[in-house]
């Protein structure tokens, strides 16, 4: 990558760091350009910073940089006058006006344009984000005095610039000058405006960790960041999640191991007529949510909630390759394939993401699929116990959770631990007996097989009792396995004293 384009980018990616509302693209490519332009070898190098225009090569607002002799020269803020009509069609459908309006409100911007030059007229870190700012002020002005949702429409929101930035930061810096948000995941708790700036979405990613992580739970936050950004508070997000489900824009559904290929992508189903069956090819859940997105703009969801109990081989079969970045519709690599029962051609759109959860304490199936695994980037989920700020007499759910934890990763492993979304409502001594009879003595007994002496190493003798002894009829040489523990009766839970028989558990770890 030119070493211009380079400081250029790191430039924009320091004025981000210290605000976070500075987003921009950088163009690269010769025909991605303003005023049919063209890259350095043409004389100039051109950064995009509105919304509009991004997927074509048809851009109207940006900062340009002549180079001369190699050298970035002043840069100004470059508002594009065309000469035909496309750009102004595609922006007035996008911000709900009329064609004039958007006209006359480019002709207001391209005047300003002019005024903000002249007075931030250099290409220095301070220079540029003063022209961008004044530039979004206007914009505001004008939509305040006309009515109108300009700034909604043009502005590059959080997600599309994260989205830009994770596929352009091996490209223009070295890896340790940019943040990784990739790996990052939204708290189950409620969660601040700060910490709700989606990291980056790939097309492809998978949530994966112990049971009680959050990973379906992060799947909602994950969707409507990806369709509507910017919604910080969790009853907004569920109340948009569940419009799109209504709407189809997201699709839910979950594997299991009778999942197969003809429910998932196409396959033929038997239909009654007139007292006749009949046979007819059926698009599965995949391909109808496929053959809806093809040929929008907005952006489509699949969920895929505990993606590794399906066979995903047998369940995506020849589609594996087509979920590739590179080889959905419409990209430079696309591709396409035969579908075997309607034998037509198949493609998998670029605006659909799909996102999966895998529970690492299942397992029933097989590891994932080593095909699907190069296709998805993988979030590791893990329990959080720092998110846990109640106490219940004295007793600190986080410390808890953390002494429970560590206790089984001794005995197990780290993937076999326990989520804290199962003490997330615990705000009694009541709601805290009942997580550990339904939840954490069953996930135990899992975990151990049945093992109760396991189960009393990790909880104490509080949760697990001892077996009396049984006397035989006689003496045998026979290899009698006798549980040697026991958990408790429900009699014994009805009269359980749960703040005591927790104390006993993490006085043994001191």
């Amino acid at each position: 990558m030119n070493k211009l384009h380079a400081a250029i980018y790191n430039d924009f990616i320091a004025i981000n760091k210290q605000d976070s509302n500075f987003t921009f693209w950088l163009l690269t490519r010769k025909r991605q350009r303003f005023n049919q332009g063209g890259g350095i070898n043409k004389g100039y190098i051109n950064v995009g910073v509105v919304k509009f225009g991004s997927k074509s090569n048809l851009q109207l607002v940006g900062f340009h940089f002549p180079v001369k002799n190699g050298i970035l020269d002043q840069c100004t803020l470059h508002v594009v006058n065309r000469n035909d009509n496309e750009d102004i069609d595609k922006l007035a459908l996008k911000a709900g006006v009329a064609q004039t309006v958007a006209q006359y409100f480019l002709s207001y911007i391209r005047q300003k344009a002019d005024d903000i030059n002249t007075q931030f007229l250099n290409s220095t870190p301070q220079g540029i984000k003063g022209a961008y700012d004044e530039f979004w002020k206007h914009v505001v002005s004008y939509d305040n005095e006309k009515g109108t949702k300009f700034y909604d429409c043009l502005k590059i929101d959080q997600q599309t610039f994260n989205d830009k930035l994770v596929k352009n930061q091996q490209k223009f810096a070295a890896p340790s000058t940019l943040t990784n948000p990739v790996n990052e995941h939204i708290d189950d708790s409620q969660v601040s405006q700060k910490n709700n700036a989606m990291p980056s979405k790939p097309l492809n990613q998978i949530l994966y960790g112990p049971p009680g992580t959050g990973k379906t739970y992060n799947t909602v936050s994950l969707a409507v960041d990806i369709l509507e950004p910017g919604k910080a508070d969790w009853k907004e997000k569920k109340a948009c999640f569940d419009k799109y489900i209504e709407g189809g824009r997201i699709v839910f559904t979950t594997f299991h191991q009778s999942m197969s290929y003809e429910d998932f992508v196409e396959g033929i189903k038997p239909k009654e007529n007139n007292g006749q069956i009949a046979y007819y090819v059926k698009p599965g859940i995949f391909k109808s949510l496929c053959d809806k997105a093809a040929g929008e703009d907005e952006p489509y969801v699949l969920i895929i909630d505990e993606i590794n109990r399906g066979n995903v081989s047998q369940i995506f079969g020849e589609l594996i390759t087509l979920l590739e970045e590179d080889k959905r519709l419409g990209n430079e690599a696309e591709l396409k394939v035969k579908m075997p029962y309607s034998q037509t051609e198949f493609g998998v759109p670029k605006n659909l993401y799909i996102i999966g959860t895998m529970n690492t304490a299942d397992r029933s199936v097989e590891a994932l699929d080593s095909a699907l695994r190069r296709r998805f980037c993988f979030t590791e989920m893990m329990p959080r116990p720092e998110l846990l700020k109640q106490e219940i007499d004295g007793i600190k759910l986080k410390e808890v959770l953390e002494i429970i934890n560590k206790r089984i990763v001794v005995l197990k492993d780290r993937e076999h631990q326990i989520g804290h979304s199962y003490f997330m409502k615990v705000l009694d001594v009541p709601s805290l007996k009942m997580v550990f009879k339904n939840n954490i003595i069953p996930l135990l007994q899992e975990y151990f097989y049945g093992n109760y002496d396991y189960i009393r190493l990790v909880l104490g003798d509080g949760f697990v009792k001892q077996n009396v002894p049984i006397g035989f009829a006689c003496e045998s040489d026979a290899d009698v396995d006798y549980p040697q523990c026991r958990l408790l009766t429900e009699d014994e839970w009805k009269t359980l004293d749960i703040v005591a028989s927790i104390r006993n558990c993490l006085s043994k770890a001191q």
